[in-house]
C-alpha cells in the first residue's frame, strides 16, 4: 500500500540521517581535541610571554572547544543509540543499577542510591542501552541535586496497566510541569549553562533507549525545589 511504501521511505531516510549524524560527529572529534591540547601546550610553553588578556582568550577558546567536544560526544552517542543492533539478554536490573551508579563523574556530584526493586529482578533487555539510560538518569540527579550533599536517588518499580513500570526518583531541584514536554527534546534545556553544565542530550538518549525496547518514558514533578520522578517501561510483564 502507499502508506507502507511511505513508511519504508521515511524509515530509510531516518536511518540515512542518523548515519550522517554519526559520521559527522565522529569526524569532528579529532579537530576539537587538537584545539584543546594545542591551547594547553601554548599556555605551558609560551605562558611567560603571553599577556593576561592572551591567556584569558586561550582559556575561553579551550573552554568553548571542550564544550563543543562534549556536545559532539553526546550527539555521537545519540546517533549510536538509534542505529546500534539490539542485543537482548536476561539482565539483573538492581545489579546493573549499582554498576552504573559507581561510574557517575565525581565532577557532576555524587548520589546516595536506594534500590527498592527486589534483588535479582531480571528483564530481557539490551544491557548496554538500559545501563546508558540509568546512567543518564542518575547523572541527571547528581547534577541537579539541591545543595551540596549527595543526591538521594531511589530506583523502584510498580505494576501499572499490567506492565512493570520502573522509576528513578530524586529530591533535587525539580521542574515546572508546564515545561515537561521539553525534557526529552535534544538540546532543549530548562536551566542556563552558567547554572548547570550540560548539552541537553542525556534525557533524549534515555527516551531513545527506552523506545527501542518498545517502552514509554515520562516525568513528573510537584514543582521547582520538590524533586522529580522519571518513569519508564521496557516492554516487560510484571
Amino acid at each position: 500500500s502507499r502508506i507502507e511504501e511511505r513508511t519504508k521511505v521515511l524509515v530509510a531516510k531516518n536511518q540515512e540521517l542518523e548515519g550522517f549524524t554519526y559520521s559527522v560527529s565522529h569526524d569532528m572529534r579529532s579537530p576539537l581535541r587538537a584545539m584543546v591540547s594545542n591551547a594547553a601546550i601554548v599556555v605551558e610553553e609560551e605562558g611567560e610571554r603571553l599577556s593576561a588578556e592572551g591567556r584569558a582568550k586561550l582559556s575561553r577558546l579551550s573552554d568553548a572547544a571542550t564544550k563543543m567536544a562534549q556536545l559532539v560526544d553526546d550527539l555521537l552517542q545519540f546517533a549510536r543509540v538509534g542505529v546500534r543492533e539490539m542485543r537482548k539478554s536476561p539482565t539483573d536490573i538492581p545489579e546493573l543499577a549499582r554498576t552504573v551508579a559507581g561510574q557517575i563523574d565525581p565532577a557532576h556530584g555524587t548520589i546516595d542510591l536506594k534500590i527498592t526493586v527486589p534483588q535479582g529482578t531480571s528483564a530481557d533487555v539490551d544491557a548496554r542501552l538500559v545501563g546508558m539510560a540509568l546512567y543518564n538518569l542518575f547523572d541527571n540527579a547528581a547534577k541537579y541535586r539541591a545543595g551540596t550533599e549527595p543526591a538521594k536517588v531511589e530506583l523502584g518499580w510498580e505494576n501499572r496497566f499490567g506492565e512493570r513500570v520502573f522509576f528513578v526518583r530524586d529530591q533535587g531541584i525539580g521542574f515546572d510541569m508546564k515545561y515537561v514536554h521539553k525534557l526529552f527534546i535534544p538540546f532543549e534545556r530548562l536551566h542556563r549553562d552558567a547554572e548547570y553544565r550540560g548539552t541537553g542530550i542525556g534525557l533524549a538518549n534515555v527516551k531513545r533507549a527506552v523506545e527501542r525496547h518498545g517502552g514509554l518514558l515520562w516525568a513528573e514533578s510537584e514543582g521547582p525545589g520538590k524533586g522529580a520522578t522519571f518513569y519508564f517501561t521496557l516492554g516487560q510483564a510484571p
